[in-house]
């Protein structure tokens, strides 16, 4: 069990490496800049949507249903 978890902390290290070497670019920032707009209202609502699910199963676990 912890080689597993060693294993899936370096995966992750590695992918967040991979990410922010990707984002921090010359071109992606501008890119993210000229849709932040968009960006913003997409990570909104899939934002909402979770926290109505998540609000939505506990409502469910507390009334028994």
């Amino acid at each position: 069990a912890g080689l597993m978890g060693i294993t899936a902390g370096v995966i992750d290290a590695i992918w967040y490496i991979v990410v922010a070497l990707a984002v921090s670019r010359v071109i992606m920032p501008q890119m993210l800049q000229t849709k932040a707009l968009m960006i913003s209202k997409i990570s909104g609502s899939l934002l909402i949507v979770i926290s109505a699910y998540l609000a939505f199963v506990v409502i469910q676990a507390l009334l028994g249903w």
